[in-house]
């Protein structure tokens, strides 16, 4: 019988100074406007991501995260990958993912989706990959 691979998804909403797109950081942000968002995104996740750390544990398998975005008013999808960026450090500091290197994480993806709610979010799902 084939090992069912783990696999958790969480929804996290995201407040408006957190939804930075790359061309923002491209453009020549502060690193101190860098530093801000980076701790806001640990502020966002710290409870959740320990919440999920204690239930489900390490990924120690490699894995795949999706990330599907919503209501960002940002309409490049690869404009999203520095809010991606800070979330995947944000598993890694909470003992979820045992690192962000290609030996831990296979792949990224991104989708953008249309919603009707102005409240920005992000669904993020993580699944070990077939070994």
């Amino acid at each position: 019988m084939p090992k069912e691979l783990k696999q958790i998804s969480f929804t996290l909403e995201l407040p408006k100074h957190l939804v930075v797109s790359l061309n923002a950081i491209y453009s020549g942000a502060h690193w101190y406007k860098r530093h801000e968002i980076k701790e806001g995104y640990k502020a966002l996740t710290r409870v959740l991501f320990k919440e999920l750390a204690e239930k489900f544990g390490e990924f120690n398998a490699p894995c795949a995260i999706s990330f599907t975005f919503a209501g960002t008013r940002i309409h490049d999808c690869d404009n999203h990958v520095y809010m991606g960026k800070m979330i995947q450090d944000c598993l890694v500091s909470a003992g979820i993912l045992k690192g962000d290197k290609a030996q831990y994480v296979k792949s990224v993806s991104y989708q953008k989706r249309p919603q009707k709610s102005k409240i920005a979010c992000v669904l993020v799902t993580i699944k070990e990959c077939e070994q």
